[in-house]
């Protein structure tokens, strides 16, 4: 007997150390004692009995018939961090295995697997179907029971015998049905640490995972315990040679293999991955770029598009459903597409097309590119395919982001700038369902930093498709070729699915018809409503035991009196079924309102409505088993994590389509849905904090309630209630939040503008509005600990926002007013307010309200005075000038012709009569020099740079006009820039302003007259310098003044124009001479900057500018080196060496 013994001994370690060298897949199925068999007991099995009271000596002793103590397992876990594994289950952890399935809740279990760069994926549901079922990189660990401290009851371990069985019910037992196919029929499944008597695994289900192996496919190491027929099964399957028994652990057996150096040591995976480019290069991504961008971004590297092993019969239909179950990570998604679990729409060579357009001439893009449609159109499947064909296509370094929020710049940056020193170009795919603004914002961010990238976005259905080349639509109807494809996926995948492929949205009903996947409309939704409805209000009035109970409270429960008892929804609340206002109604209502606009609600705002029906209520304990007992099992509800450090749970409905149904049958209106989602609102106390979940929820639900939300204009009646709802937030509950102060004032212009309104009430919106955003500025610019905190851009959207407020009442008092010096003391303090706004903010908004307030004042006040008139009139010809449509984006160049030809009727005939212009002159005001010079000036035409020589004579007689009323017009802005443009255009035969590289005055005296007037426009109005003045003044400061003065003041304009404008990194003018051609210049590099960025000494000039590696390919840059053959230009960052005029550019 002990020969035989001896015999499978020897089997069993010679047919695991061959597995071993021969890399076959080798499975793992470790009971809750792996690790602790050899008379080490596990010191937290020890500990656990102890806290649960109970006797015995394995983990099936901990369960019975009475339930565990709530958030006994977060306890459970904690111990097991601070436990030390032993040594042989650190010795199992360094075994290469392909799949582990494990019936322990040890959570440190991933970690531990993680040796030698291995990424372990833990399971902890039967359904889905893992992408990877075996895999040494990255090894499913299956976790059969749950594990300690998921933090919810389907991951949490059960905690009764009940909810044991029920457990290998529904995901243990489908666990185990992967194991062969883990194993493979050339690998070995390995079996340690299994008690039948101590382990929670049933040794049925163990026998069933392990009986179809092939001969000698399965080693059962360490002792076994099984009786009656299970003894007997094993005993069969190790006559039929198909389990060898090994007396050892699998612990101790690998140990000697290592020790006698029958196999080598582990394979290290802790190697960067690569991704291939264009270029035939191989970009390494090291774990630590990887661990900044993968918190918001996935990288898409050579792994991605690599072999996939086949899938066959009940496995592939398994991945088909959990491919298309909910959300899945872009990893998974892709894969499935590569497997063809959905096929490839129209439209998507169509963005295709565009995107590899874009990859080519990405300095051209005007925008992103976004992929729009409705839900269940396929637009992430595109976007999955995207990434595909990008990557085995043209070769491109792509990132994908999933979710609802749109990536930092800086998120994303790291990435982007190790691209760039490859010379390529980065991918970036946001299937975020954003307004396609957003995107561009992000755009216009990341190149203002210099940064060559394509980003490619998904919204919700947009209505300017047919106008917009960057647009590409995802249409709810199939073409004759994709009803084909739906019904051959269909009749591969789910013949089940009985329905029309030719009916509208059939691609969502076909989404919504897999019974795995989207969960479906059922048709008797709003039978399952009132059903939740019932359901959650009896869970919430039946008796619970109450929370934090005082000393005296405690002292009666010591002497032997009942534990007092609480409601989780108290009997004071109404539980009306008719008017739908009992606490159950309302958690409906408030998850399904805003669910119906995209946003998942945080649980503890919702939970802090409902409880609280005054502001001076206090609100009721809550504890975890509670909600658990609450909620668990509701099936219209989804929860998701989010916050900073995901942490903060949210809820929302189960489709977006289900919500709009449920809140048209219960609700009815928007502004009955408005109202819910006003009293959640109202009770945010807590986002004030900017990154917090609250305050991203409240942002993101007001601006989707607001006319650029997903609804359009639908709850334009409650914009005033939202409006004044954020204004009490904020006075009465000290919610200081920047971006919910703008809204405050956005949406009562929003109000007005789509409100006929008494002109009370219309005054005393705007006055509110006014009084929002005059109190954040303020506060913004204040010190201490009164000061709000405000994003750059939200700062400048806080300026416009002012600008357009202002706006608009004077526009109400042109409309309500028939006092002429009410009127124009109103539009002065627009004006002042637009100016701010235009020379702080780089977009075009400031300058469209510049354009339509003077307009419409004009309009709407015929009788103005005519010297008040002219003030009007000067100030539309004086922005006009300023504007350069071919450097607008199309929509907004759309705006400003629109505005150009509003102004045109009123310029046609601009005559200021002499008793006007000496009435002007008397109160000091220059703006009849101005319209006298204007009339005499060249007009700059729409596009072009070069003006002609009769432009050139007409400007020389508007800067000898100007000059000779120099005195009386020094103050005046608008004098001051005409006078800069004219001086400019005689100096150097261009338009300012305008084309790329353009040549700056060669001339010393014409380059100190355009200083020196850039001086007095400061002075004139130092909140309304704008950028491209700053830029000028710098640069002119660097060639004929103090160069540090110079680069101080850019350093200040980078840092201001960071991020919100797209073209500050674009070489605006070059050093020229005499004709305009570009200075050659050589130099010597003193000093280096940064990766790639290095100082240059020019001698001719003494003067040093900023040189970029890349930009010479050709030359070895190093200290001292001599670079040659450079011109010299400038944008707002600062110097830059330029060899454009080598390219031919």
């Amino acid at each position: 007997m002990q020969s035989g013994n001896q015999h499978n001994e020897a089997l069993a370690i010679g047919t695991f150390a061959e597995a071993l060298r021969s890399g076959a897949p080798i499975v793992a199925i470790l009971g809750q004692t792996a690790g602790w068999s050899n008379g080490v007991r596990d010191p937290v099995l020890r500990l656990a009995l102890q806290k649960a009271e109970r006797e015995g000596n394995g983990w099936s002793d901990l369960l019975s018939r009475e339930a565990l103590p709530a958030d006994f397992y977060q306890w459970v876990a904690e111990r097991f961090s601070r436990r030390t594994p032993s040594e042989s289950l650190a010795t199992i952890a360094d075994i290469p295995l392909s799949a582990v399935f494990t019936s322990s809740i040890d959570p440190g279990l991933p970690g531990l697997f993680g040796s030698n760069g291995r990424e372990p994926e833990p399971i902890l549901l039967g359904q889905p179907v893992p992408a990877e079922i075996r895999s040494i990189r990255r090894p499913p660990l299956f976790y059969l029971f749950g594990r300690a401290g998921a933090g919810t009851p389907e991951l949490e371990p059960p905690i009764t015998r009940q909810a044991l069985a029920q457990r290998r019910l529904l995901h243990s037992s489908q666990m185990l049905l992967n194991v062969k196919d883990s194993a493979t029929a050339l690998g070995l499944i390995v079996i340690d640490g299994y008690s039948a008597k101590m382990d929670w695994l049933a040794a049925e289900d163990l026998l069933a995972a392990i009986s179809g192996a092939p001969k000698n496919g399965v080693i059962w190491f360490g002792e076994d315990d099984l009786e009656g027929d299970n003894a007997e099964t094993l005993h069969d399957l190790i006559e039929a040679r198909i389990v060898i028994r090994g007396d050892r652990s699998l612990g101790e057996t690998y140990a000697l293999l290592r020790a006698s150096g029958d196999i080598a040591s582990p394979e290290r995976w802790d190697e960067p991955e690569l991704i291939s480019l264009h270029s035939g290069q191989n970009l390494v991504i090291s774990p630590h770029l990887r661990l900044m961008v993968e918190a918001t971004a996935q990288i898409v590297d050579n792994s991605w598009t690599g072999f996939l092993p086949p899938f066959e019969g009940v496995l592939e239909s398994s991945a088909f459903h959990s491919f298309h179950a909910a959300n899945i990570g872009p990893r998974a998604l892709v894969e499935g597409i590569r497997r063809g679990y959905a096929f490839k729409r129209d439209f998507e060579d169509d963005l295709y097309l565009k995107v590899e357009k874009a990859l080519s001439k990405h300095h051209d893009q005007k925008g992103a590119l976004v992929l729009h449609g409705q839900s269940g159109t396929g637009k992430t499947v595109a976007m999955g395919r995207l990434a595909i064909r990008a990557r085995a296509e043209a070769k491109v370094a792509v990132l994908m982001v999933s979710g609802t929020r749109i990536p930092l710049p800086g998120d994303v940056s790291p990435f982007l700038e190790v691209v760039a020193r490859f010379d390529g170009v980065t991918l970036l795919i946001i299937d975020a369902n954003n307004p396609s603004q957003r995107y561009d914002d992000l755009l216009a961010a990341l190149r203002s930093s210099g940064h060559k990238v394509v980003v490619v976005g998904t919204s919700y259905r947009l209505d300017d498709e047919d106008s917009n080349p960057l647009l590409t639509c995802a249409r709810s109807s199939l073409s004759r070729g994709e009803q084909a494809k739906l019904g051959d996926l269909m009749s591969k995948f789910a013949r089940s699915s009985n329905y029309d492929v030719k009916t509208d949205h059939a691609l969502a009903k076909f989404y919504w018809s897999l019974p795995e996947s989207r969960g479906g409309i059922a048709d008797g939704l709003s039978k399952e409503a009132r059903a939740l409805e019932t359901a959650l209000r009896i869970k919430g009035t039946r008796p619970r035991r109450k929370m934090d109970l005082g000393a005296l409270a405690v002292a009666l429960v010591a002497a032997g009196y009942g534990e007092p008892e609480e409601a989780f929804f108290p009997p004071s609340f109404p539980a009306s079924e008719i008017d739908l206002t009992s606490p159950a109604a309302r958690v409906i209502d408030y998850v399904m309102t805003t669910s119906r606009l995209y946003r998942a609600v945080p649980i503890n705002l919702l939970l802090r409505t409902v409880l609280l029906q005054k502001d001076d209520e206090i609100l009721i304990s809550v504890d975890v088993e509670t909600l658990r007992d609450l909620f668990v099992g509701e099936d219209m509800f989804r929860w998701q994590y989010g916050g900073k450090d995901e942490s903060e749970l949210l809820v929302s409905a189960r489709l977006q389509l289900e919500a709009e149904l449920v809140c048209n049958r219960r609700l009815g209106t928007p502004h009955a849905e408005a109202t819910r989602i006003i009293e959640l609102i109202s009770k945010a106390y807590n986002a004030s904090r900017e990154d917090g979940e609250e305050s991203h929820f409240v942002t993101e639900i007001v601006f989707a309630l607001g006319p650029d939300g997903p609804a359009g204009e639908r709850y334009k009646d409650a914009y005033l209630d939202v409006a004044r709802c954020l204004t009490d937030l904020r006075k009465k509950n000290g919610v200081l939040n920047a971006r919910l102060i703008l809204q405050e004032s956005a949406l009562r212009r929003a109000y007005v503008r789509t409100h006929d309104l008494a002109p009370d009430k219309k005054a005393m919106a705007l006055v509110e509005a006014t009084q929002a955003v005059d109190y954040a500025l303020t506060a913004i610019d204040v010190t201490g600990s009164n000061r709000l905190y405000a994003a750059k851009r939200t700062k400048e959207y806080l300026l416009t926002e002012r600008a357009a407020t202002y706006g608009y009442l004077a526009l109400d008092s042109a409309q309500t007013n028939n006092d002429d010096n009410v009127v124009w003391s109103s539009y002065r303090a627009a004006r002042d307010a637009i100016r701010v706004a235009s020379g702080r903010v780089s977009s075009y908004q400031p300058l469209d309200i510049s354009l339509w307030v003077p307009i419409r004042v004009l309009r709407e006040a015929p009788r103005l005075p005519e010297v008040q008139r002219a003030e009007l009139l000067a100030d539309i010809r004086a922005t006009l000038d300023v504007v350069d449509p071919t450097t607008l984006p199309k929509d907004q160049a759309i705006l400003f012709n629109k505005q150009r030809v509003a102004a045109s009727e009123l310029l046609q005939d601009v005559k200021l009569s002499e008793a006007a212009f000496s009435a002007l002159e008397a109160v000091g005001s220059a703006v009849g020099f101005y319209l006298k010079a204007r009339a005499m000036a060249p007009t700059r035409p729409l596009y072009g740079e070069t003006g002609d020589a009769d432009a050139v004579r007409s400007a020389e007689r508007t800067i000898a006009y100007l000059m000779s009323v120099y005195e009386k017009v020094s103050h005046d802005p608008r004098c001051l820039q005409l006078l800069i443009a004219m001086e400019w255009l005689k100096a150097t035969g261009r338009w300012i302003f305008r084309g790329l590289r353009q040549p700056i005055p060669f001339d010393l005296n014409a380059r100190e007259r355009i200083r020196t007037f850039i001086a007095d426009l400061r002075l004139s109005d130092p909140e309304a310098f704008s950028p491209q003045y700053r830029y000028l003044e710098a640069v002119l400061t660097w060639l004929d003044g103090d160069p540090k003065q110079a680069m101080a003041s850019w350093r200040n304009l980078a840092r201001d124009t960071e991020y919100v404008d797209a073209r500050r990194v674009v070489n605006r003018n070059t050093i020229s001479d005499a004709t305009g051609k570009p200075i050659v210049f050589s130099g010597v590099i003193v000093k280096a900057l940064g990766p790639g960025r290095w100082s240059l000494r020019v001698p001719e000039l003494d003067r040093d500018v900023d040189l970029q590696e890349t930009d010479f390919p050709r030359t070895e840059i190093a200290l001292g080196r001599t670079v040659r053959n450079f011109s010299i230009s400038f944008n707002y960052r600062g110097t830059i060496a330029d060899v454009f005029h080598h390219r031919g550019q």
